[in-house]
């Protein structure tokens, strides 16, 4: 349901290199989707989510959990509802852009 390439829960690392996420579905987090109570910061570099459909938030990514990206390209992913990131849904934390 959620998670169309990642459904990341529990608070572990996670270190995204070198990865397409591309033509995925799914409700929420269509390329990744990290949600945890206890969510640590995250890492994607050198990255591609592309052509990644929602039909609520983040087709791209959707996370609660603070995020550097770097060196990635995010474009063409679709959500269908209002105003929740078809790039990016940040729910709770920050977002560090670099290179991207």
């Amino acid at each position: 349901v959620n998670g169309g390439g990642i459904q990341m829960a529990g608070g572990n690392k996670l270190e995204i290199v070198r990865t397409t996420f591309s033509n995925n579905d799914a409700v929420s987090g269509g390329g990744v989707n990290v949600v945890s109570p206890s969510a640590s910061p995250f890492t994607i570099t050198n990255s591609t989510f592309s052509g990644n459909h929602v039909t609520d938030s983040g087709a791209g990514i959707n996370t609660n959990a603070s995020v550097v990206i770097t060196n990635t390209t995010i474009a063409h992913n679709i959500k269908d509802s209002g105003n929740k990131g078809a790039g990016i849904n940040l729910v709770g934390g920050t977002v560090t852009l670099k290179n991207t």
